[in-house]
């Protein structure tokens, strides 16, 4: 096979239906599945050598907003280690057992509120699975229902010490999105007390008395982290998975059935209780299922009033190259959506890459997690064995899923890459376009188009990966445009990302962009960029960063009137046309004043008149008057100012007039 493009799989045609899958538990069935993908994929698809793309900017998916991973449970175990937080949420270059890695740059972390703990409820002790190792018993902060106060004895704050040194060290490390999701609710809330699951799978485990309890332990997790750890949950998942038939009471990890009918309550009670903790702006996710196509079915069957409840939909990718993901988008229209787990087991990174790919191309998420970097065989990122507090190699997939997490980074703008193979991302900005392609089974060479921007000027840099032997992260910069194209050269099972410069989608930068302060206001103009049809200004109290939109215009200039005097302020300005925005112009500052004040003398025995008024108002000029009116025939100074010592003077001769009037006046 020379190229194959993954397509879209609809219906019952090409559709792998995912084997069920319990996280570290049997993982027979789901290297079957990726063996037999990979199988499809390198058998199946028509022969086609050299190929090109164009690059659409018109087709833009939204903006980006990060990378993450769940903490539990490599965290649980290695939560002291420096150099694991540094590998996953730093671009830095790691050295790491013996490799230097090219941190990930993750800016996404997800924290496990745990459903264990030992000590008895109401003289009841929980039950728990032989099947599931100590590091996947994540401690629970709730000890018993006898109160809801944080404040009392029936919370411990003092457990999953390294889960949480993991989170503030990612913090510590630039993350800026936390999210507090739950595997199973606390022990006790579970009808057999056991936080792995029911006897049979199918029902629900979470006692219908305990819908709200489990909200207000999330709720108050949140709300202490933010008090008392420095971290605020942006997002709160309640459920993991909770249609799986797949928890139960003899399961190798925390898990929980929930109906629909359960979520739905859940999903009020939680959005309540945030709100009632001025979490408001904390959203809530749900609901987490495996699949695109379970995803789906919950979500439509969730009914509106818990829909209004949810501000982010996240879903797993353990449905891999089957499953509508376009479907489920089309579903939950409006809302935030994520991938917000997925892993296999396959080191090399194809897989990866190819569920990756499709994501992007149908699912449109605006973030995407993998479940455990530190994992063991071809599951971590980095091979691990938690339960052995030991780590390893770095599996080649780290370096696949390299190219896209230190390339596409939050803010940029997912773009149309012509094809599956090739994911786009644009960041206005810095006037940079990112390409990441995956190449399967054939050597060929890829040319790509960027006719559609008004300009690609270089220069190009790349980074090349092999999924199996040869190299691995290696950057190259051997590229060149020609004509706004340029073409690559790709061996077979290997991964490639360009960053080009100096690519514009859209009218040229404003330039000759000034400001000019006023009485409170400030006064802005520039020069017109070719193709532009409307403005927009931005400003910004701190230089350089944190601009806000303050208004749009058709003209080359604009007023700033809600200004405070006395305040230094920052503006850009971005022009806008039919092919897109502009990156924006260079900053332009200016610090409002109050009205100035005109000082005027005449010596004794002298025919002159001395005006003055302060040098930091050079576009007020003086006016003169013989009467004041009404009506007042105020007429322009023509005499030229001069400056001197910080103020503008003008000399007048002295006039036989009995008097004469002045004042300031600006243009």
């Amino acid at each position: 096979m020379t190229r194959t493009e993954r397509v879209k799989l609809s219906g019952s045609s090409c559709d792998f239906s995912a084997a069920t899958r319990l996280r570290g538990a049997s993982r027979r069935s789901t290297a079957f599945l990726i063996s037999f993908l990979l199988a499809f994929i390198f058998s199946g698809s028509a022969s086609r050598a050299d190929y090109s793309t164009t690059i659409n900017p018109g087709t833009t998916w939204g903006t980006w907003e990060g990378w993450g991973a769940s903490l539990c449970w490599w965290a649980n175990v290695f939560g002291s280690r420096n150099d694991m937080a540094d590998v996953v949420f730093t671009t830095d270059y790691i050295s790491f057992n013996g490799q230097v890695l090219p941190g990930l740059g993750l800016n996404i972390a997800r924290y496990n509120a745990g459903g264990c703990n030992t000590n008895p409820a109401g003289g009841a002790n929980m039950t728990l699975s032989t099947n599931i190792p100590p590091f996947k018993q994540i401690f629970g902060y709730w000890l018993n229902w006898d109160s809801s106060d944080p404040a009392s004895s029936s919370w411990d704050w003092t457990g999953d010490a390294a889960q949480r040194s993991m989170l503030l060290k990612a913090k510590a490390r630039g993350v800026t999105w936390f999210e507090l999701f739950s595997n199973s609710p606390m022990w006790w809330m579970c009808y057999n007390r056991n936080p792995c699951g029911a006897a049979n799978g199918s029902d629900d485990n979470l006692q219908n008395w305990n819908y709200q309890q489990h909200a207000i332990y999330l709720a108050t997790i949140a709300s202490y982290a933010r008090t008392n750890w420095g971290i605020t949950f942006q997002s709160v998942e309640a459920f993991n998975e909770p249609m799986g038939t797949w928890w139960t009471a003899n399961g190798t990890q925390e898990g929980c059935h929930i109906g629909i009918a359960a979520q739905a309550s859940v999903l009020g009670y939680l959005r309540a209780e945030l709100d009632s903790r001025g979490l408001n702006s904390s959203s809530v996710a749900a609901s987490d299922e495996n699949s695109y196509d379970q995803a789906r079915s919950t979500w439509n069957s969730l009914g509106a009033s818990a829909q209004s409840s949810v501000g982010k939909v996240n879903v797993h990718g353990y449905q891999y190259g089957s499953g509508r993901r376009d479907l489920l988008y089309a579903a939950v229209a409006g809302k935030r959506l994520w991938n917000s787990e997925y892993g296999e087991s396959d080191g090399s990174g194809v897989s990866l890459a190819s569920n990756l790919n499709l994501d992007f191309r149908w699912l449109h998420p605006t973030a995407w997690c993998y479940w455990q970097p530190f994992d063991s065989g071809g599951w971590g990122l980095i091979q691990s064995n938690p339960g052995d507090n030991w780590s390893g190699p770095a599996n080649p997939k780290y370096f696949v899923l390299a190219h896209y997490t230190r390339h596409i980074r939050p803010g940029m703008t997912i773009i149309d890459g012509g094809e599956g193979n090739t994911i786009a991302a644009y960041d206005a900005n810095a006037r940079k376009l990112v390409l990441v392609t995956m190449n399967y089974g054939t050597a060929q060479s890829i040319t790509y188009n960027l006719s559609n921007y008004t300009t690609a000027a270089g220069p190009i840099k790349r980074w090349l990966t092999a999924t199996g032997t040869g190299s691995k992260y290696s950057q190259l910069a051997d590229l060149a445009l020609s004509n706004r194209t340029f073409q690559a050269a790709f061996t077979s099972n290997t991964i490639q990302t360009f960053e080009i410069q100096n690519v514009d989608n859209g009218p040229s930068v404003p330039t000759g962009f000034a400001a000019i302060a006023g009485t409170r206001s400030v006064g802005l103009s520039w020069t017109a960029s070719p193709g532009a049809t409307n403005y927009t200004v931005r400003r910004s109290t701190v230089s350089g960063r944190n601009y806000s939109l303050i208004g749009a215009t058709t003209a080359t200039n604009y007023t700033d009137s809600a200004v405070t005097n006395g305040i230094l302020y920052y503006y850009v300005v971005s022009a806008w046309g039919s092919a897109g925005q502009s990156a924006n112009s260079a900053e332009a500052s200016a610090t409002p004043h109050a009205q100035p004040t005109l000082l005027i003398s005449r010596s004794a025995g002298s025919n002159q008149i001395l005006l003055s008024w302060p040098g930091w108002a050079p576009e007020y000029r003086p006016d003169f008057a013989s009467t004041l009116g009404p009506p007042a025939d105020w007429q322009r100074v023509t005499t030229l100012a001069q400056s001197n010592n910080g103020a503008f003077l003008v000399t007048l001769p002295a006039t036989n007039t009995a008097q004469q009037f002045f004042r300031l006046s600006s243009p």
